[in-house]
């Protein structure tokens, strides 16, 4: 088994290119959103601010203009030019300014502060849903990835007709369900061995794959007991070790060379990982069929 399967991972990686195009194709759509909104945003709230601004400096001109005469008095003009330049941004005087200039504003132009919060508070809100919209936008296109990945390798390894698919589709993931749920409830329970039942639980879920590749690809000549056995479920849980390990690799040594690069090959390597890993147990079984 765990030359099958490893062999099904190197044969089959130019699938790797399958979630590879389709992360990366949702990748691009999510920065186009965000790029366009942000621009679009703040082009927007740049024009509503300067509106509001000029507006309101207009209607408060003596404030204001005694604001702005009051800041300059602050600065020493007769001590050189570089002097001056270096007392102007090496202290606190651009943050009062500006600081004093709004509130100069406000205290004389009526429902300034909350025209002003009301078209930043919009910017902002625009900008979370853009975030929001692309993150599910990223997720959709993660499932998709999976689902595409699954299709080829699984066509390509262990095809399944209508009738193995409805097996795999509602038997499996309903035994699956119940031991998961059973997992919970036995850590709950006895908490002080809560690694030895995931230890359990890793053999059981190796076990029930392989059982149900049984079910799914069996023949009249296929005994259980030739497929089902602990050896065959330690070997299944040593390619899982392996080709997880491999990634972690893979991983470790990406992130040492550049992150954003690490976080947009893993995720298309993860996908093709755990696919192959889903289709190993068929290909195996079907493996079997073939040489008797």
């Amino acid at each position: 088994m765990i030359k099958n399967s490893l062999k099904n991972f190197y044969k089959n990686l130019i699938y790797l290119f399958v979630p590879m195009g389709i992360v990366y194709l949702f990748f691009l759509i999510t920065v186009c959103l965000l790029f366009t909104t942000f621009f679009s945003s703040l082009s927007s709230t740049l024009v509503q601010l300067t509106d509001l601004i000029k507006t309101s400096v207009d209607e408060s001109s003596t404030s204001v203009s005694e604001f702005i005469a009051y800041a300059l008095e602050q600065i020493d003009w007769n001590q050189g030019f570089g002097n001056t330049l270096q007392q102007i941004f090496d202290t606190d005087w651009i943050q009062n300014t500006i600081k004093g200039f709004f509130e100069a504003i406000n205290a004389s132009t009526v429902g300034f502060e909350e025209q002003f919060t009301n078209i930043v508070s919009n910017f902002v809100s625009s900008m979370a849903f853009a975030i929001i919209s692309a993150i599910i936008i990223c997720f959709l296109g993660i499932v998709l990835a999976n689902y595409a990945t699954k299709y080829v390798i699984r066509r390509k390894v262990a095809k399944r007709n209508i009738k193995k698919f409805i097996i795999a589709r509602t038997i499996v993931p309903l035994v699956q369900s119940i031991i998961i749920g059973l997992f919970f409830v036995l850590v709950f329970y006895l908490q002080y061995y809560s690694i030895l039942v995931a230890i359990l639980f890793l053999i059981l879920l190796s076990g029930i794959s392989i059982l149900s590749s049984w079910m799914i690809h069996k023949n009249e000549s296929l005994k259980l007991k030739d497929v089902l056995n602990m050896k065959n479920i330690a070997k299944h849980l040593a390619v899982i070790a392996i080709i997880m390990g491999l990634n972690i690799v893979i991983a470790i040594l990406l992130f040492l060379f550049n992150k954003i690069f690490a976080v947009l090959l893993m995720i298309p390597l993860v996908i093709y990982s755990l696919n192959i890993i889903d289709v190993n147990t068929d290909s195996y079984v079907c493996s079997l069929i073939q040489t008797e």
